[in-house]
């Protein structure tokens, strides 16, 4: 009896693992500044480089960094670039100035905080 539970085990696990080898998940990518920003995705982040957008590009930070939030369960928070429409279903809960992220030479606020409170979208 016990080897038959190791070997269903063994088959759950390979076929979870050849799943997730199959369909991974992507949650972030990124696409130049003022592209079109896929329904789903938002932005996060902003960085500039050359040889994904061009070096004529006339901003700084020319590349923006999206992250899925159709996806994330209700309570989720995520912090997103303040520029960024808040989505349906979601809540601003904070902003604030972060020297790090979202135009980061900015004055005033340039990242909110948002979270999740329904599954529309």
């Amino acid at each position: 009896m016990p080897d038959l539970w190791k070997g269903s085990y063994l088959r759950l696990l390979v076929c979870i693992l050849l799943g997730m080898a199959i369909s991974p998940r992507v949650w972030s990518d990124e696409v130049c500044r003022d592209s079109r920003v896929p329904e789903g995705w938002i932005v996060v982040d902003e960085r500039h480089d050359d040889s994904k957008c061009g070096p004529n590009y006339t901003t700084i930070q020319n590349v923006w960094i999206l992250e899925k939030y159709g996806d994330r369960k209700v309570g989720s928070i995520m912090d997103v670039c303040n520029f960024n429409p808040t989505p349906k279903g979601w809540v601003e809960i904070d902003h604030r100035h972060d020297s790090s992220a979202c135009s980061p030479n900015m004055q005033g606020t340039n990242v909110k905080a948002i979270k999740r409170l329904t599954k529309e979208h």
